[in-house]
């Protein structure tokens, strides 16, 4: 078990070397920037959730793979701090609320079980 988990841990360190490290090593963005955007991202879907819907769901789901984004570039520029960590968990629980208020929007008669 230990050689299958050296091994993944390998596999991991080469991947993030290869792909991961030129990324964030061309990456002009803040991990702030990104959970900026994320937020703005999720401000948006309660309002495009009935007009434009597939839109609206490319935004949620953008916002929430920026997510997993922000925490590597913020300990990869060594600007990780409590107060980004704090806002980052703020803007988690913003855009989990957007998201129940713009389902409520669009599934109204389920709005009672969303809300719960």
């Amino acid at each position: 078990m230990s050689e299958r988990f050296n091994s993944l841990q390998k596999k991991s360190e080469t991947w993030r070397a290869l792909v991961l490290k030129p990324l964030l090593q061309r990456n002009p963005f803040t991990a702030n920037d990104i959970t900026t955007f994320r937020l703005v991202l999720a401000l948006t879907f309660p309002f495009l959730i009935l007009s434009f819907p597939v839109i609206a769901w490319i935004f949620i789901f953008v916002s929430i793979l920026l997510d997993a984004i922000d925490g590597p570039i913020a300990r990869f520029k060594k600007s990780d701090n409590d107060r980004g960590k704090f806002i980052d968990v703020l803007v988690d629980q913003i855009t989990f609320v957007l998201l129940i208020l713009g389902l409520t929007r669009l599934l109204p008669d389920l709005s009672q079980v969303l809300a719960t």
